[in-house]
């Protein structure tokens, strides 16, 4: 067995990272958060965070176990929804206090609070990852086959869709009173509502004149008509369900898809709360750029949790050549409660003692994932590794849904914007739970996640076929 395989992989800010990993040490009490070993590799903003193999099958896997007993499963699904509001108390009163200029000791305050509210976010987002979701969804599906031996996977995926109206859907229905009137102000108002659309984003500028091009693009009538056939399809779907299970008539199967579901709606709203933070709190994170002497760009990005305390305490700050090193590459491993950081041509060298002999083959012709929407399609590869929209505004001007199938370590909600251009999902990481799983769903197109190896051996243009019936995808020709 490999040492470690790919959990997933994102952009994604060291500051966000090193809270992320540091949880296995504080947050141990929150199911899944059991690994001893994981490593993050970045290069730029763009990162691959793995997991040791051996501590997934026998403690992550095991701990997700705990999901199979009904009260643990409700109390955690209970403390996801408290994780999310508290993160929303303590970072809109860090907005608002760091609208004022701070001092130190203010900026320590507010840095610790949203140190705490996101380590809770971090650790519960990992309740609803596949290696800890391993034992529900492996019982759910045993129990299924027994039922309907031919038609398992149309009933899981059935089971396992969220018919409530989710962020996104609620983000595009007061998407349509700014449409009419998109002045600074009224749109300035809908992305503090809703700032996981701002992913990446580090200017106001450049988020009011994102937004303004999107309101001239989108037609009212066109979304309102989208508003409507969703909230029609989930309303068959929830009909599909009370039908399916009364059919079946087990409380254990109602139980266990019931909680995949709610996990689903729980993990977006908690992946809501890490994807706007960086816009959200712009005044906060220019502070703290301004004491580094470097960009808020660069603060954000390339400042560990630890950096960021020994400036507003100390003083201390890093060197020039270590963030310029850092920018090229950084490699961070927790090991059995150490965090040790590498940058430059030191995490290279760690990378190829740690990482390179748990990496696929370049070769590699064909691989598996989890059938997250069923369907056979062959098209060109689309490998997708940004998050911002931006750069994911000039790569759907390249997509043709007669062509494209999108490759990525993992979809987000600004992504939404590709999915109606593609005729198939392929992803690193997920479970039933996932984003790329649900959304797959909604635009009806085939979907593998789960796949650990996708973004690493397929390239842009790649003929491949993607197999979602067998879960199964084969190169078919290169560019």
């Amino acid at each position: 067995m490999k040492r470690y395989q790919l959990a997933w992989a994102e952009e994604q800010p060291l500051l966000k990272l090193s809270l992320n990993t540091e949880r296995y040490r504080t947050h141990r009490h929150i199911v899944g958060n059991v690994l001893d070993d994981a490593l993050i590799w970045g290069t730029g903003t763009y990162i691959e965070s793995y997991f040791n193999s051996t501590d997934v099958k026998t403690k992550v896997n095991k701990d997700g176990e705990k999901f199979l007993t009904k009260e643990i499963a409700e109390n955690t699904l209970k403390e996801i929804d408290a994780t999310a509001k508290n993160f929303w108390i303590a970072v809109k009163n860090i907005r608002e206090q760091a609208k004022k200029k701070l001092t130190d000791e203010q900026l320590m305050k507010l840095f610790d609070q949203l140190v705490a509210v996101s380590r809770d976010v971090y650790a519960y987002f990992m309740c609803s990852r596949e290696e800890v979701m391993h034992a529900v969804e492996t019982r759910l599906v045993a129990l299924l086959k027994q039922k309907f031996p031919a038609t398992s996977q149309d009933a899981l995926i059935t089971l396992t869709t969220p018919t409530e109206a989710d962020v996104l859907y609620h983000e595009k229905k007061d998407w349509m009173n700014v449409i009419p009137n998109p002045t600074e102000e009224v749109i300035q108002q809908h992305v503090e509502k809703y700032p996981l659309l701002l992913y990446n984003i580090t200017s106001e500028e450049k988020a009011i004149e994102l937004m303004k091009n999107k309101a001239q693009k989108q037609k009212p009538d066109e979304l309102r008509a989208e508003l409507q056939e969703n909230k029609e399809k989930r309303r068959q779907l929830k009909e599909k369900q009370e039908q399916l299970l009364k059919e079946i008539g087990s409380e254990e199967i109602e139980r266990l898809a019931g909680f995949i579901r709610r996990m689903a709606l729980g993990r977006l709203k908690l992946k809501e709360c890490w994807g706007g933070t960086s816009y959200y709190l712009l005044d906060f994170f220019r502070q703290l750029a301004e004491k580094a002497g470097f960009s808020t760009y660069e603060v954000m990005n390339f400042y560990t949790r630890e950096d960021m305390e020994n400036l507003i305490k100390h003083g201390k700050n890093i060197s020039k050549e270590e963030l310029e090193k850092r920018k090229q590459n950084y490699l961070l491993h927790y090991l059995n409660g150490k965090l040790c950081l590498y940058s430059g041509e030191e995490a290279r060298r760690m990378k190829k003692e740690l990482l390179d002999g748990s990496l696929p083959k370049r070769d590699t012709t064909s691989f598996k994932g989890m059938i997250a929407n069923t369907g056979k399609v062959t098209g060109r590869v689309k490998l997708v590794k940004v998050a911002d929209m931006e750069e994911l505004n000039k790569i759907v001007k390249t997509l043709s849904k007669d062509e494209h199938i999108l490759v990525t370590g993992m979809t987000n909600p600004t992504m939404v914007i590709l999915l109606d251009k593609v005729k198939g999902i392929i992803t690193d990481e997920g479970g039933m739970a996932c984003h790329a799983a649900i959304v797959s769903r909604e635009f009806g197109v085939p979907c593998l996640v789960g796949c650990k190896i996708a973004t690493q051996v397929l390239k842009d243009d790649d003929l491949i076929e993607l197999d979602a019936t067998s879960g199964i995808v084969r190169k078919v020709g290169t560019p």
